[in-house]
């Protein structure tokens, strides 16, 4: 019998997962390898450990995250590196409701970014689309795709926003900045060793709040790693299975 405490923990580990995502290779054609490393130079650009680039166009108001198996009623335009669109709901005239979980990996990382009213721009690698095999006659084989998401409803299982920028103490409780504080020493193996030991110690008996801490600090070592990647130009292909 699965219970809600059973679902509650799956939920948590898939999000845990998502924070886990080992780095993928570019796209394999050099215009899409150009495009990827001009675009990761833009100060309003944010590359992920994953190899996703995205820019925040639009903040909204809300105050969840999705789940990966939460249907999200979401707006979108899907375009080539050369500005051609193949795809929008816009042109269809409504909105698309889908989950994490249901979509291509890029999309399922930036949804759980997302909260309701954000409006992003993904820079999506084909390793995160749809791979050197692409999809028909519709998305060739190695392409870089760039999408406009708009997050407008999300409506099955949430989680509390994860705010906290490590670069920016504004945005982080004083508990958060504490840890912080305390992972900056570690190095890169570190903190991907403190990552996928917070993995192990969830678990279904834990009360609410130590769930959100494990969460929280899970979040953190991810921006951290991201950032120690950009910094040194170290990329991490370890695989991490839950």
């Amino acid at each position: 019998v699965t219970t809600m405490t059973d679902m509650t923990i799956r939920m948590y580990r898939s999000l845990l997962s998502f924070l886990l995502l080992p780095l993928l290779a570019y796209a394999i054609d050099q215009a899409s390898i150009d495009f990827l490393r001009i675009n990761s130079e833009k100060e309003d650009v944010k590359t992920l450990f994953s190899g996703l680039q995205y820019k925040i166009l639009k903040k909204g108001p809300g105050q969840h995250h999705p789940t990966p198996n939460s249907p999200c009623s979401c707006h979108y335009e899907g375009r080539f590196i050369d500005g051609k669109v193949f795809e929008s709901s816009y042109d269809n005239g409504s909105p698309v409701t889908i989950a994490p979980q249901e979509v291509i990996q890029g999309w399922t990382e930036a949804m759980q970014l997302m909260q309701v009213g954000d409006k992003f721009e993904l820079y999506i690698p084909s390793e995160l689309a749809y791979g050197d095999e692409g999809a028909g006659k519709l998305i060739p084989g190695g392409a870089v795709l760039i999408f406009q998401m708009e997050m407008l409803e999300i409506k099955g299982d949430k989680l509390p926003a994860l705010t906290c920028d490590p670069a920016d103490p504004k945005t982080c409780s004083d508990k958060e900045n504490a840890y912080v504080a305390k992972m900056r020493q570690k190095s890169q193996e570190d903190l991907q060793r403190q990552m996928m030991r917070l993995v192990k110690t969830m678990d279904p008996s834990m009360d609410q709040e130590k769930k959100d801490w494990i969460m929280r600090r899970s979040w953190i070592l991810k921006l951290l790693t991201t950032a120690f990647r950009d910094q040194t130009g170290e990329r991490n292909t370890r695989t991490v299975e839950l």
